[in-house]
């Protein structure tokens, strides 16, 4: 980057910052209108997100240009505000399409084969169980069937297993703690 670069972005900045927000953001936009879309083809694959996120960023930018320092360097201070944006922009999109409501799945109840007489929900439950129990080892799988569907207390559990009553604990709570979190991967929290 060229210092004479930097510092006419700066200068821009402090322009923005005292109100000259047309010509000093149409200036700014020619010094960095490029590297945006550069860094922002890094995040997205398609041009209408970057075409999206090239626009929030200039919608933001005067902002941007109020929380600047005098003493920094302009040019890293955008380009970082910039790659910010596209983080929660693309961690927003992955909540929005990750999680599922259980209303979600009721609404598509007819369309999913029960299993079992089960409802699409309780279907959709058991899957992610499934899952889960794919995920632990034989250890765990041993006691998650024995403290959970043998009702069985760890002391029991452990006796039958031959492993000491803190052991069982433990594995018991890896169990746990996985349970948990397939749960929530898939979207049960709600």
């Amino acid at each position: 980057m060229e210092l004479g670069k930097v510092e006419k972005i700066n200068k821009c900045i402090i322009r923005i910052r005292r109100g000259d927000y047309t010509h000093a953001v149409e200036e700014l936009y020619d010094l960095i209108g490029r590297p945006l879309r550069v860094i922002a083809h890094k995040y997205f694959s398609n041009d209408y997100d970057v075409d999206d996120a090239v626009q929030d960023f200039w919608a933001s930018v005067v902002d941007f240009c109020q929380k600047c320092r005098y003493f920094t360097n302009g040019y890293n201070y955008l380009l970082k505000c910039f790659e910010n944006l596209c983080r929660m922009s693309v961690r927003a999109e992955k909540r929005a399409m990750g999680r599922m409501a259980v209303s979600d799945i009721a609404d598509y109840e007819n369309k999913l084969e029960a299993k079992e007489g089960l409802s699409a929900e309780e279907t959709a439950l058991r899957v992610t169980f499934e899952k889960a129990v794919k995920a632990m080892t034989e250890e765990e799988r041993a006691v998650y069937v024995l403290t959970l569907y043998g009702e069985k207390t760890v002391r029991e559990a452990s006796k039958e297993l031959g492993f000491s009553k803190s052991k069982t604990d433990r594995i018991k709570q890896s169990v746990m703690e996985k349970i948990k979190l397939t749960l929530l991967d898939d979207g049960w929290d709600k």
